[in-house]
Parts: C-alpha cells; structure tokens; sequence
C-alpha cells in the first residue's frame, strides 16, 4: 500500500504503521519520505517522530536540506520533538547563518 498511485492510501497506510511504532520497520517508511506530495512527506515525518530510534532520526535530518522549506521547518520541529543529539551541531549551524531560509541550499 505504501507504493499506491494515491496519494492519501499512501499517506493513511504510513499513519497506520506509525501508529504501530515498530522501529524494525522505519527504512519501509523512506519512499513516503520523498513521496510527491507534501501532505505524504508531512505524515511520514509524523510517523517517524512517533517510531524513534536512530534509523527514523537519521531519515529526518536527511531532510533538512530538502527543497521544500514547509518540509525542512518540519523536519527541524520533529528533530526537537525527537530530542535528537544527532542534530544538535547541524541545527546550530543552520541558526548561525544570517541567510537562513528553509530549503535554501547550503
């Protein structure tokens, strides 16, 4: 289900395993995460967040150089709700830049 033409099967079948949370199962998630659809992209963040573990992490900072700045300040939003370590100096970086806009390339 997760490789349906669909955009909202494909965005309903990631909430669902997210739902689950079973962190064996978050490199499944990583088509959703470049899916064509933002409101896709924006759940699987979502299911990611509530998955955890260092494989969902890992996928989410991957995407704060996304060209998609809705998608960026998301993933930097999930980053914190993730307390994530891993990011921590990449985040840092990102403030420090008086140029900084979302999905503005680095």
């Amino acid at each position: 289900m997760l490789k349906d033409e669909r955009w909202y099967v494909v965005r309903n079948m990631v909430a669902i395993l997210g739902q689950i949370g079973c962190r064996d199962s978050a490199n499944a998630f990583r088509p959703a995460l470049y899916h064509g659809d933002q409101r896709v992209r924006k759940e699987t963040i979502h299911a990611l967040v509530k998955i955890g573990g260092k494989d969902a992490e890992s996928m989410i900072i991957e995407l704060i150089e996304d060209a998609d700045p809705a998608i960026v300040l998301h993933a930097i939003m999930s980053l914190g709700l993730l307390k994530s370590d891993a990011a921590v100096q990449l985040l840092i970086q990102i403030i420090e830049k008086s140029d900084f806009s979302p999905g503005k390339s680095r």
